[in-house]
Order: C-alpha cells, then structure tokens, then sequence
C-alpha cells in the first residue's frame, strides 16, 4: 500500500538502518561520522525524501498487526518493507518544495565537503541509468528496506511483486542501482538483470544497475 504519512519515521528508520554501510553514504560522510552519526544523518534524509516522494505518489510500505503482548500490550501496527517506484512523469522536487519539507536540514547536517561527494557519486550512477536507456521511459526503484526480523520471510519479494504489477500495466521498464552483491542477487531472481557494472574509482567500490523489462 502507498505509505501512510504516519509511517514516514519508520519508514525512514528503516531505510537508514539498510542503507548506513552502505558504500556511497560511507564514501560520502567520510571520517567526519561514525556509524551511528552516518544513521542519524540518513534518517533525517530519507525522512525528508519520502515526505517528498510520498506527495507523488511514489512511496509503498508493508505493514503486519503484531499480536498483544503477554505483558498486556494492544495489538499494534508495525512496519516491516519500504521502497520508492518513482515514474518518469515525475519531476524532481522543486526548490520550494525543499525548503518546506526541511531538506536543506539534511544537507546542512552533512556539510559541503560531504553533499559534493554524495553528488558526485549520485550523479555517476544516473550517468549510467542515462546511458542503460539511451533515452527510454523507465521507472526508478529506490531505498528499498525490509525490517531486519522479517527478512528472509518474503517480505521484500512480496511489496516488490505488488508494485512492479504497477510498472507492466504501464508498459514501463524499472531500473535501480546497487552497490550490494546479496541485493544484486534479490533483484534477479525478481526478473532485473546487470545491464552495466561499473567500479567508481575515487572510492573503488562496484556498483551494478539493473533493469527489468515489463512482463
């Protein structure tokens, strides 16, 4: 289901929890954070992206009713998957669009040196997705995440299934970016293949897109 604005906290806990060790965002932050400072500073990041994203559209969520507890708590709603299929028809956030959501809070917390590396490194993988095209309409999935307890239960292949119905009803194609081996495996076994892998050479890490034709 489209993520409820309630659940934007999680979700973004969930996405800077997954996305922390994270090759880019390490290379990015540099020695100036720690593990710890690295989630802080994705939360706060992702929190402001899906609050963007959502308003398109663009952000679905899993969630599961855990049953009450032993020690007398309700039942309660947890999130467990998060993801963004963003669609080509949509623009990117405007300037003032980013200053009401308090983006520029992230980018400030992360420091010059910090966002020209980010840059950098975002808009080499978009070079490739660029390239991979060559010019073609393409979905983009991003900031996928699966609650560590849940993984390995289908979680993940269940919300990517439901929203890549939405891509072959558009005749669409989906694309994404890895830096992550075991993701790269996830992703082809759900129908995407390396269309290119590349090695960023300032931080020497690998890096695979892939893409998935409609069904």
């Amino acid at each position: 289901s489209e993520l409820a604005e309630e659940d934007i906290g999680a979700a973004a806990s969930l996405a800077s929890l997954a996305f922390m060790d994270a090759e880019p965002y390490r290379y990015a932050c540099g020695s100036n954070f720690d593990g710890a400072g690295r989630e802080r500073l994705l939360r706060l990041l992702f929190e402001k992206t899906f609050l963007l994203r959502r308003a398109r559209g663009c952000c679905h969520s899993a969630c599961v009713m855990e049953p009450p507890t032993a020690d007398g708590k309700d039942q309660t709603r947890v999130l467990v998957g998060h993801l963004m299929l963003v669609s080509p028809d949509v623009p990117q956030p405007g300037f003032c669009e980013m200053i009401r959501s308090g983006y520029f809070r992230g980018v400030a917390a992360l420091g010059i040196h910090s966002t020209m590396r980010l840059a950098r490194v975002t808009n080499w993988a978009e070079q490739i997705e660029a390239e991979v095209l060559a010019g073609r309409r393409a979905m983009r999935l991003e900031a996928m995440a699966v609650l560590p307890a849940r993984q390995g239960c289908g979680v993940g292949t269940k919300l990517l299934q439901h929203v890549l119905h939405h891509a072959d009803a558009s005749r669409l194609a989906v694309i994404l970016s890895t830096q992550d081996s075991r993701s790269a495996a996830f992703y082809g076994r759900l129908g995407f293949a390396v269309a290119r892998e590349e090695v960023y050479p300032p931080a020497n890490f690998r890096s695979w897109c892939m893409l998935r034709e409609p069904a």
